[in-house]
């Protein structure tokens, strides 16, 4: 499993919240390509810290691999 990532957030009730990422991996020669993603799920949550409460948990929705590859979409609406 990835280590959590660290993200400033400033979120309000009320708030709609979308972030996109790109997961890249390496070629050959060392440069970053794509991931594909078809069939992958994803999962994200909102803690103070590593194995703390979880606060929110957002919808990870995986963007169309042909027109946007290694792309995925992370939204909360309250």
């Amino acid at each position: 499993m990835p280590r959590p990532g660290s993200y400033p957030l400033e979120l309000y009730r009320g708030d709609t919240y979308r972030k996109r990422f790109r997961l890249n991996s390496k070629d050959g020669d060392g440069n970053p390509v794509p991931l594909d993603l078809t069939g992958w799920t994803g999962k994200a949550q909102l803690r103070p810290s590593p194995g703390g409460s979880i606060i929110i948990e957002f919808t990870v929705t995986i963007e169309d691999q042909v027109e946007s590859p290694g792309q995925f979409t992370v939204s909360a609406t309250d």
